[in-house]
Parts: structure tokens; sequence; C-alpha cells
């Protein structure tokens, strides 16, 4: 941990004193895990902050705005901070939050959409409704399985949820891609064997 004890608090306070208040098993929850973290990076520590915190969109906005006046800093690309559990890494989940998170990601669409079947594009449907197809599937189920398990400590489930989120926001995206790629494809060989 880079940001100081004392300096979290004071930080808290502050943001008491702006109309933003947390309460103080959040803060302690908080410190709590920046000491276990260890992180050689006060940017990083700041990121959790703003990540572990606030529980709904607006006390993040505000949180940001109150993060950059304190520590004259900025928050950019939080959703590259996430925070990977022990127990993901016994269960292989933790490639989804590494340096190849997307070629692991392209992998995991590519499983999802081949073993989904054949998906009929005669159908006039939007790419939405093939993402919801998608989604309902075995694979796609399984794949978010794993989220759904119970954490004793109340900060590890404010992760895991933060986590599930982001991995089912990548996991839309990629199949998204993965389908208009399948369709693209699909609609180039119909025209060549026309």
């Amino acid at each position: 941990m880079k940001l100081k004890t004392s300096e979290v608090i004071e930080f808290s306070q502050f943001c008491s004193e702006n109309s933003l208040k947390f309460p103080p098993e959040r803060i302690s929850n908080l410190l709590k895990f920046l000491n276990q973290a260890k992180n050689e990076n006060i940017e990083r520590d700041i990121n959790f902050v703003y990540s572990l915190l606030p529980t709904n969109k607006e006390d993040k906005e505000k949180l940001k705005e109150l993060i950059n006046e304190y520590f004259k800093t900025s928050i950019f690309g939080t959703e590259n901070i996430k925070s990977v559990l022990n127990d993901y890494e016994s269960k292989g989940i933790d490639k989804y939050f590494g340096d190849k998170s997307k070629l692991n990601f392209q992998k995991l669409s590519d499983n999802i959409i081949n073993d989904f079947g054949e998906i009929d594009f005669s159908r006039p449907v939007s790419n939405n409704y093939w993402l919801n197809q998608l989604q309902k599937s075995n694979t796609y189920i399984e794949s978010i399985k794993f989220f759904n398990n119970y954490f004793d400590s109340e900060l590890d489930r404010i992760i895991n949820e933060e986590n599930k989120a982001y991995f089912i926001n990548q996991m839309n995206l990629h199949c998204l891609r993965g389908y208009q790629n399948y369709e693209i494809n699909l609609k180039m060989l119909t025209c060549h064997l026309n």
C-alpha cells in the first residue's frame, strides 16, 4: 500500500465535507484490502479507492471529481484495474484479467458461437437479438457461473461483482464482434458460391 492509512482517512473526511459520505465499515474494508494488496503504486491505490468505495454511478462521478481535486490526479481507464482474487487462479479465471485477456475473450466467444449451432441469417433480426440468443447458450452460462460463488469477505464480494460486470461486458462485446464476423464471412462465402 502506497497510500498511508492517515491519507485514506483524511480523504474520506474530505469527501464527507463535500457531501459524499461512506459508511465506516467500507473505509475499514478498503484499508484492509489496500494493506493486503501490497501495491507499489499510489495511482493503483487511488484507482482502488475509486472502484471500491462508491456503490452507485452518481457517487462514482462525485468521487472522481473529489479524487481529482484532493490528489491532483485524474482517474482514467479504471476498467483496467481489476483485482484478481485468489479463487480465480485455481479456476483459470485469472487469464481474463491479464495481458492476454483480449485473446482469451476472443477464444471464449468463438467457442460460444461454435457451440451455439446454426445461425439463421435469413431472418431479419438485430445483432442484439443474436447476442441475447448466445447469452442463453450453455457455454455462455457456464462461463459466468464461477462469479456466482460466495466470498467470505465483503470486499471480495464487491471486487467479484465488479469483475463479473467487466467479464460479462467484455464477453458480450467479443461475442457480438464474433457474430458479426461470422455473418460477414458467411455472406462472402455465399457470394463466391453464386
